[in-house]
């Protein structure tokens, strides 16, 4: 094993030859160190493994004692170090081989041993003592495997930052090659921060920045940049890191370096821009999109954008306002057949043109565009607007005389949806504040490592917060959600711990409204047959038509094609909104959102993936690891062979959510057999995985749903009023979202 280089990798030679053979026309592959992880979130995780040196051909006679002293530091064995130490056995001023130089706090520190490395330092050994072929420091060595609880012990211990190995690399450089993201970001608050340290360069002028563009490392490379570092210094060779990040073609990584002002024309020692390097390496499309994303077109010039930000979500919100009513009045007034080709027609120049015109001038995204524009969002107000139109010109006038307490209540529905539809759209879902108070980020680093939980599942390493219980980092927004529920594109806005409430309700009272309006129209076919008859002198045949069946229903169809068809329209949305209310119901009475519902699904699917591994990234070590963290580690991962794949009818699905549905339907099945289908011999219906954790039985469900957590005021107000701020009920108690670390008392819950 590489006891020192581990992590290391080689970059400068290979990739130049690499270059100069595609000039040539000659392709090679790139020899990458095996050990290196390019997977920011991928650090090591050391249990009860040892991490021992390999055998040398050359057999070399060792002292006994010092092996046993070693075998100790590597294995933990601290009552042994102890022993040999206090009793003189050791010298811990030279407790190393002379041909190895590898002190026993070297092998501690790699070997994830916090408590001997604690007592080795409190001891007086040397952690400042440079040792192995590199003649590296044990903080190099932790830091090489992304170590960041055995680093913090060695800062805090007297360890050097500033040390260099024989090969020219600091701290932040041996972190970086870790890859694992939260030792990075220990090492910038504490270490880099203040100075100018981000940007020291290797031997070879390579910066940290560099060596993460290089390695494909997105997250590391997101928090560099906000340390400032500086994107456009080259190395020996001329290369930035945006050449680095052409060289590997990971479009986040360019895509950032971009977003933070890299120079994409400028050129290396050998005269090669980024665009030469992406043709030779094949890298040129992620190339594209990264500058695609950042407002540039493929030759690296400004997009023309054809509108404003502003005025592009508004023509995308209000279109539907104009197409829908345009393609119900097409079908309503020819024939089907060319009808429905008018309306392809119509639609497919009207995608295009959002898609190439509208929708870039305010996001830039060749994935899932339309799903996050304001488009659905439209569509759903302007069948709102329409319904709204047809009953005031065309049903309350002919309505109202026999159903009037219908068209009054019709007319309340359709005020408290317009009001409702409105507070979503503009709502703030429950985004935690992110603090840019490096002291305030420093304690609760310090407070986490405390507590062992100094991870990407308790820290945010995008906000640099503590993570609360039942919240999700949302990219778009770039903050974290409190009691995040979903985003839904209908109402273009994520739903959370402020507009939970607002959004159930308004979907309630939208079915409500459908269905109060269906029998209107109904009605509405009736007393139009009357009134063509008296009114107008026409006679009208009973004809039935076998579909409907339905004498009203049939001479709509006949007569006011228009309206028969905004009423399949509307009943068409009944029903996947029918769908969406069976499903945040239930999930409100178990207590759960529907994001920790997809959360618990997939862990299910987990646990019947027979012998596939995941990997949980964290570097705690074993004496701080809970029993929560344990079963996380060894939890199995999904298998790829069970995740179902993408396709139109998958992407309807998800957009009507009648996914949801069914999983839901099927998970309260097996919830209820208490088994599990082919799952059931693992013993899953006996894990903990299935137990959520939020359910304290239905009724008290949703009186934490429904009710505000101020008991002064009215029943009415706690019941309709959305929360105003972080605070809410969590079984009968008062928690504050943004701080909830830990669930209040469960032994009430009904499981």
């Amino acid at each position: 094993m590489d006891t020192e280089g581990r992590g290391t990798p080689s970059m400068p030679k290979e990739e130049e030859q690499l270059l100069e053979e595609q000039a040539s026309g000659q392709v090679e592959e790139i020899e990458e160190d095996d050990n290196q992880s390019l997977n920011s979130m991928k650090a090591v995780v050391s249990r009860s493994s040892n991490k021992m040196e390999d055998e040398s051909e050359e057999v070399i006679v060792k002292d006994p004692v010092l092996e046993r002293y070693h075998g100790a530091c590597k294995v933990g064995d601290l009552r042994t170090v102890r022993e040999m130490v206090e009793s003189k056995v050791i010298d811990l001023s030279k407790d190393y081989d002379e041909n190895e130089r590898i002190s026993g706090l070297h092998w501690a520190c790699i070997n994830n041993r916090l408590s001997v490395v604690k007592y080795l330092a409190s001891a007086g050994a040397d952690v400042n003592f440079q040792g192995g072929d590199l003649d590296a420091t044990p903080l190099h060595w932790a830091s090489k495997s992304g170590l960041v609880y055995i680093v913090d012990a060695l800062l805090q211990a007297g360890a050097d930052p500033h040390i260099t190995d024989s090969q020219g690399y600091n701290l932040l450089h041996t972190s970086v090659f870790s890859s694992n993201i939260m030792l990075v970001i220990y090492v910038l608050f504490f270490v880099v921060d203040g100075t100018d340290d981000v940007d020291q360069p290797d031997p070879h002028f390579r910066t940290a920045l560099q060596w993460a563009a290089y390695q494909s490392d997105t997250l590391t490379v997101e928090n560099l940049l906000k340390f400032n570092a500086n994107v456009k210094k080259a190395d020996e060779t001329g290369f930035t890191a945006l050449h680095w990040g052409t060289v590997k073609g990971n479009m986040y990584v360019m895509d950032l370096l971009i977003k933070y002002g890299s120079d994409f024309f400028q050129t290396t020692n050998d005269g090669k821009n980024c665009f030469t390097i992406g043709k030779e390496l094949y890298s040129i499309k992620s190339l594209e999109d990264a500058l695609y994303k950042n407002g540039f077109d493929k030759n690296g010039f400004p997009m023309k954008r054809y509108f404003t930000p502003t005025a592009g979500k508004l023509i995308t919100f209000f279109l539907p306002y104009v197409l829908l009513p345009a393609v119900l009045f097409i079908f309503a007034h020819v024939t089907f057949v060319v009808a429905l080709l008018i309306n392809t027609v119509i639609l497919t120049l009207c995608g295009f043109a959002l898609t190439r015109f509208v929708i870039p001038s305010f996001l830039l995204s060749k994935r899932n565009s339309v799903m996050k524009s304001p488009l659905l969002s439209g569509i759903l107000s302007g069948t709102f607007t329409l319904c709204l139109f047809v009953w005031i010109i065309k049903i309350a006038p002919l309505t109202f005389t026999e159903k009037p307490l219908t068209n009054l209540c019709m007319m309340v529905l359709m005020y408290v949806l317009s009001f409702t539809f409105g507070m979503l759209l503009r709502s703030n879902p429950g985004q935690i504040p992110a603090t840019t108070d490096h002291d305030e980020i420093r304690k609760t680093i310090k407070e986490l490592l405390s507590l062992g939980k100094f991870d990407t599942k308790h820290f945010c390493v995008h906000t640099w917060t503590r993570i609360p219980l039942r919240c999700k980092y949302d990219r778009d927004t770039s903050s974290l959600i409190s009691r995040f529920d979903h985003f839904c594109p209908w109402v273009n806005n994520r739903i959370g711990l402020l507009n939970h409430k607002i959004f159930y309700m308004f979907v309630v009272l939208l079915e409500i409204s459908i269905w109060v309006l269906i029998p209107l129209i109904k009605e509405y076919f009736d007393e139009l047959e009357d009134y063509l008859e008296d009114k107008k002198g026409k006679h009208f045949s009973k004809e039935k038509c076998r579909l409907l069946g339905d004498d009203d229903l049939c001479f709509g169809m006949r007569n006011d094609p228009f309206t028969f068809l905004t009423l399949c329209w509307i009943t068409f949305q009944s029903v996947w909104v029918l769908f969406l209310i069976g499903v945040q119901t239930v999930q409100f009475l178990k207590g759960v959102t529907d994001y920790e519902f997809s959360q618990l699904n997939k862990k299910l699917r987990r646990h019947g993936a027979g012998s596939t591994t995941e990997e949980f990234f964290s570097s705690t070590p074993p004496e701080l690891l809970s029993e929560e963290l344990l079963a996380e580690l060894d939890a199995p991962a999904l298998d790829p062979r069970r995740v179902p794949q993408r396709t139109c009818f998958t992407l309807c699905s998800t957009v009507l959510g009648l996914d949801k549905a069914m999983i839901m339907f099927k998970s309260l099945l097996r919830l209820n057999r208490g088994e599990h289908s082919s799952m059931s011999s693992t013993g899953l219906q006996d894990s903990p995985l299935l137990i959520i954790p939020t359910d304290y039985g239905w009724k008290q469900n949703a009186k934490d749903f429904w009710l505000l957590c101020d008991t002064t005021l009215p029943l009415w107000r706690r019941i309709l009023y959305p929360p105003k701020n972080s605070h809410a009920l969590l079984n009968g108690k008062e928690v504050d979202y943004y701080t909830l670390y830990n669930l209040p008392d469960a032994m009430e819950r009904v499981a």
